[in-house]
Protein backbone atom coordinates (compact mmCIF):
# COMPACT_ATOMS: atom_id res chain seq x y z
CA UNK A 1 0.00 0.00 0.00
CA UNK A 2 1.12 3.50 -0.86
CA UNK A 3 0.14 6.29 1.38
CA UNK A 4 0.72 9.97 -0.17
CA UNK A 5 0.42 12.83 2.39
CA UNK A 6 0.52 16.42 -0.42
CA UNK A 7 2.79 19.36 1.00
CA UNK A 8 0.68 21.50 -1.68
CA UNK A 9 -3.02 21.63 -2.69
CA UNK A 10 -2.65 25.57 -4.54
CA UNK A 11 -2.60 23.38 -8.15
CA UNK A 12 -5.52 20.98 -6.83
CA UNK A 13 -2.68 18.15 -7.23
CA UNK A 14 -5.14 15.44 -5.00
CA UNK A 15 -7.70 15.72 -7.36
CA UNK A 16 -5.80 15.53 -10.28
CA UNK A 17 -3.61 12.65 -9.43
CA UNK A 18 -7.51 10.97 -8.15
CA UNK A 19 -8.87 11.33 -11.39
CA UNK A 20 -5.76 10.09 -13.34
CA UNK A 21 -5.40 6.69 -10.98
CA UNK A 22 -9.30 6.36 -11.60
CA UNK A 23 -8.64 6.49 -15.78
CA UNK A 24 -5.39 4.37 -15.37
CA UNK A 25 -7.84 2.19 -13.37
CA UNK A 26 -10.05 1.81 -16.35
CA UNK A 27 -7.73 1.67 -18.99
CA UNK A 28 -5.03 0.17 -18.07
CA UNK A 29 -5.63 -2.05 -14.63
CA UNK A 30 -2.62 -2.78 -12.91
CA UNK A 31 0.17 0.39 -14.29
CA UNK A 32 -0.35 2.66 -11.22
CA UNK A 33 -0.72 0.25 -8.36
CA UNK A 34 -3.54 0.14 -6.66
CA UNK A 35 -8.29 17.53 -15.70
CA UNK A 36 -6.37 20.08 -16.05
CA UNK A 37 -2.80 20.27 -18.48
CA UNK A 38 0.00 18.89 -15.99
CA UNK A 39 3.39 19.19 -16.89
CA UNK A 40 3.22 18.81 -20.89
CA UNK A 41 5.02 20.33 -24.34
CA UNK A 42 3.04 23.32 -24.36
CA UNK A 43 3.54 24.12 -20.24
CA UNK A 44 7.45 23.22 -20.61
CA UNK A 45 7.49 25.82 -23.52
CA UNK A 46 5.96 28.49 -21.68
CA UNK A 47 8.18 27.74 -18.50
CA UNK A 48 11.86 27.33 -20.96
CA UNK A 49 10.44 30.90 -22.47
CA UNK A 50 10.43 32.44 -19.22
CA UNK A 51 13.07 31.01 -18.01
CA UNK A 52 15.27 32.51 -21.15
CA UNK A 53 14.30 35.83 -20.21
CA UNK A 54 16.03 36.25 -16.95
CA UNK A 55 19.50 37.71 -16.61
CA UNK A 56 21.98 35.53 -16.17
CA UNK A 57 25.35 36.13 -14.93
CA UNK A 58 27.34 33.32 -16.63
CA UNK A 59 31.01 34.99 -17.29
CA UNK A 60 32.39 32.62 -15.13
CA UNK A 61 31.17 29.32 -16.91
CA UNK A 62 32.23 28.86 -20.48
CA UNK A 63 30.97 25.24 -21.73
CA UNK A 64 27.60 26.61 -19.88
CA UNK A 65 27.11 30.01 -21.45
CA UNK A 66 27.87 28.72 -24.64
CA UNK A 67 25.02 25.83 -24.29
CA UNK A 68 22.59 28.29 -23.21
CA UNK A 69 23.30 30.74 -25.83
CA UNK A 70 22.78 27.54 -28.25
CA UNK A 71 19.65 26.58 -26.66
CA UNK A 72 18.18 29.68 -26.43
CA UNK A 73 19.37 30.56 -30.38
CA UNK A 74 17.20 27.02 -31.08
CA UNK A 75 14.54 27.98 -29.03
CA UNK A 76 13.79 31.27 -30.61
CA UNK A 77 13.76 30.01 -33.76
CA UNK A 78 10.60 28.40 -33.24
CA UNK A 79 11.29 24.69 -34.16
CA UNK A 80 8.29 23.39 -31.66
CA UNK A 81 5.58 25.29 -33.64
CA UNK A 82 6.93 23.63 -36.83
CA UNK A 83 6.29 20.18 -35.34
CA UNK A 84 3.38 17.83 -36.66
CA UNK A 85 0.31 16.85 -34.41
CA UNK A 86 1.23 14.77 -32.28
CA UNK A 87 -0.20 11.53 -30.54
CA UNK A 88 -2.78 12.61 -27.74
CA UNK A 89 -2.10 10.79 -24.26
CA UNK A 90 -2.75 10.82 -20.41
CA UNK A 91 1.15 11.98 -19.31
CA UNK A 92 2.37 11.34 -15.63
CA UNK A 93 4.01 15.01 -15.48
CA UNK A 94 7.45 14.03 -13.77
CA UNK A 95 9.42 11.51 -15.22
CA UNK A 96 12.05 10.86 -12.26
CA UNK A 97 12.82 7.62 -12.58
CA UNK A 98 12.11 6.99 -8.84
CA UNK A 99 8.23 7.15 -10.11
CA UNK A 100 8.87 3.66 -12.02
CA UNK A 101 8.75 1.34 -9.59
CA UNK A 102 10.01 -2.35 -11.14
CA UNK A 103 9.60 -5.43 -9.41
CA UNK A 104 11.45 -8.25 -11.43
CA UNK A 105 8.38 -8.58 -13.53
CA UNK A 106 6.37 -5.09 -13.96
CA UNK A 107 6.68 -1.74 -13.47
CA UNK A 108 4.15 0.21 -12.26
CA UNK A 109 3.84 4.42 -12.13
CA UNK A 110 3.11 6.48 -8.80
CA UNK A 111 2.74 10.14 -8.43
CA UNK A 112 -0.15 11.66 -10.46
CA UNK A 113 -0.62 14.98 -9.08
CA UNK A 114 0.99 16.85 -11.98
CA UNK A 115 -1.27 14.36 -14.30
CA UNK A 116 -3.19 15.48 -17.72
CA UNK A 117 -3.49 15.69 -21.26
CA UNK A 118 -0.03 15.76 -23.11
CA UNK A 119 1.72 13.87 -26.25
CA UNK A 120 3.79 10.73 -27.00
CA UNK A 121 6.54 11.85 -28.35
CA UNK A 122 6.73 14.27 -25.20
CA UNK A 123 6.30 11.85 -22.89
CA UNK A 124 8.92 10.25 -24.07
CA UNK A 125 10.95 12.81 -24.72
CA UNK A 126 10.88 13.62 -20.78
CA UNK A 127 11.81 10.34 -19.73
CA UNK A 128 14.72 9.99 -21.14
CA UNK A 129 15.72 13.57 -20.52
CA UNK A 130 14.80 13.11 -17.42
CA UNK A 131 17.98 14.57 -14.73
CA UNK A 132 17.37 11.16 -13.05
CA UNK A 133 17.99 8.96 -15.79
CA UNK A 134 21.65 10.01 -17.14
CA UNK A 135 23.96 10.77 -14.49
CA UNK A 136 23.72 7.73 -12.20
CA UNK A 137 20.90 5.43 -13.78
CA UNK A 138 22.51 6.27 -17.46
CA UNK A 139 19.12 4.93 -18.76
CA UNK A 140 20.24 4.01 -22.34
CA UNK A 141 17.80 6.58 -24.19
CA UNK A 142 18.51 4.88 -27.86
CA UNK A 143 17.50 2.01 -26.71
CA UNK A 144 14.07 2.75 -24.82
CA UNK A 145 13.40 4.88 -27.75
CA UNK A 146 14.46 2.23 -30.15
CA UNK A 147 11.62 -0.13 -28.56
CA UNK A 148 8.62 2.31 -29.82
CA UNK A 149 8.79 1.46 -32.85
CA UNK A 150 8.49 5.59 -34.00
CA UNK A 151 7.93 6.44 -37.17
CA UNK A 152 10.47 9.24 -38.85
CA UNK A 153 7.54 11.90 -38.29
CA UNK A 154 7.81 10.49 -34.51
CA UNK A 155 11.59 10.41 -34.08
CA UNK A 156 11.05 14.29 -35.45
CA UNK A 157 9.19 15.31 -32.57
CA UNK A 158 11.21 13.12 -29.90
CA UNK A 159 14.18 15.17 -31.28
CA UNK A 160 13.23 18.53 -30.94
CA UNK A 161 11.24 17.54 -27.54
CA UNK A 162 14.28 16.55 -26.21
CA UNK A 163 16.23 19.53 -27.04
CA UNK A 164 13.23 21.63 -25.51
CA UNK A 165 13.83 19.06 -21.93
CA UNK A 166 17.72 20.02 -22.01
CA UNK A 167 17.71 23.25 -22.37
CA UNK A 168 15.07 23.09 -19.34
CA UNK A 169 17.57 21.11 -17.38
CA UNK A 170 20.24 23.35 -17.79
CA UNK A 171 18.47 26.39 -16.85
CA UNK A 172 17.18 24.23 -13.68
CA UNK A 173 20.99 23.73 -12.82
CA UNK A 174 21.99 27.34 -12.71
CA UNK A 175 23.20 28.86 -9.34
CA UNK A 176 19.98 30.12 -7.65
CA UNK A 177 17.60 27.60 -9.26
CA UNK A 178 15.98 24.66 -7.57
CA UNK A 179 17.82 21.86 -9.02
CA UNK A 180 21.56 23.27 -9.08
CA UNK A 181 21.82 22.21 -4.77
CA UNK A 182 19.90 19.01 -5.52
CA UNK A 183 22.58 17.56 -7.44
CA UNK A 184 26.43 16.73 -7.42
CA UNK A 185 29.14 19.32 -8.13
CA UNK A 186 29.67 18.99 -12.37
CA UNK A 187 26.20 18.29 -13.23
CA UNK A 188 25.74 21.29 -14.87
CA UNK A 189 28.44 20.99 -17.19
CA UNK A 190 27.46 17.55 -17.96
CA UNK A 191 24.03 19.44 -18.75
CA UNK A 192 25.72 21.66 -21.28
CA UNK A 193 27.76 19.16 -22.68
CA UNK A 194 24.20 16.93 -22.75
CA UNK A 195 22.22 19.76 -24.67
CA UNK A 196 25.29 21.15 -27.31
CA UNK A 197 25.28 17.19 -28.78
CA UNK A 198 22.06 17.08 -29.83
CA UNK A 199 21.65 20.96 -31.27
CA UNK A 200 24.78 20.10 -33.43
CA UNK A 201 27.32 22.39 -31.23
Amino acid sequence: MVVKRFRSWDRREPVREWTALILLAESAPGLAGLGEAGANASELTRQVAAMLTAQLDLDSYGLVRRAWQAGADWFRGGPLDRLDAGDPVLGQGDSNLANFLWDGTEVRIVDFEDSGPSDRAFELADLVEHISAWPDASLPADVVLGSFGLTAAKQVRVREYRRLCALFWLVMLLPGRPGHDRNPAGTLERQAARLLLPLGR
